[in-house]
């Protein structure tokens, strides 16, 4: 789905394509978000608010209240919560979805989605990434194997340049975009 030129929902895809064509599939690299993230930040707390609505529900209709007017307040806030859990989670199943890193030989392209409306594209050319270093924090990321990534370039400052949080299989992931920017080879030392 295309919504004017910042919201298309198979941009990634149409990129990682691109570059395809004229890398090979071999020294092309498109990175989204864990799974897990889009489980813990999407479906458990609609999994819990729909546990809690039938929970109040079998309480709220099955013992027969003094008004009416319970009924209608359960009702109601049951639709405003409903509309603003929409909300907050659309809103994250957007982040979810369309932010993605693409690389290449040449460079590195981070594509983060705010909205319909606004979207923040980072690149940082190969020749100029100093360094890439995984962060894992916590017993779940180490179990898991999610991390982030943080491309620094040269003569920036420590928190780096492109950073990319929640990817899978962070440590085969840094190998494989180490070998896509030609970091990964072995520097002899002068005799």
């Amino acid at each position: 789905m295309k919504i004017l030129s910042n919201f298309d929902t198979n941009m990634a895809e149409k990129l990682y394509d691109e570059y395809v064509q004229i890398f090979g599939a071999e020294y092309v690299a498109l990175v989204h978000k864990s799974r897990l993230i889009r489980y813990a930040q999407i479906f458990f707390p609609l999994f819990l608010f729909i546990s809690v609505v039938i929970i109040v529900s079998y309480f709220v209709y099955t013992y027969e209240m003094p008004h009416e007017i319970i009924y209608r307040m359960f009702r109601g806030v049951v639709l405003i919560r409903s509309v603003i859990l929409f909300i907050k989670l659309s809103h994250k199943y957007v982040d979810f979805k369309m932010d993605f890193l693409v690389v290449t030989p040449r460079e590195v392209m981070k594509y983060d989605q705010h909205g319909v409306f606004s979207r923040i594209t980072e690149k940082i050319g190969a020749d100029k990434i100093k360094s890439i270093t995984i962060q894992k924090n916590g017993f779940l990321a180490s179990f898991f194997d999610i991390g982030t990534l943080v491309f620094l370039a040269e003569g920036e400052t420590a928190e780096g340049d492109i950073i990319m949080d929640y990817i899978d299989a962070i440590e085969a992931t840094d190998t494989h975009l180490r070998h896509i920017l030609g970091k990964d080879k072995v520097i002899s030392p002068a005799s």
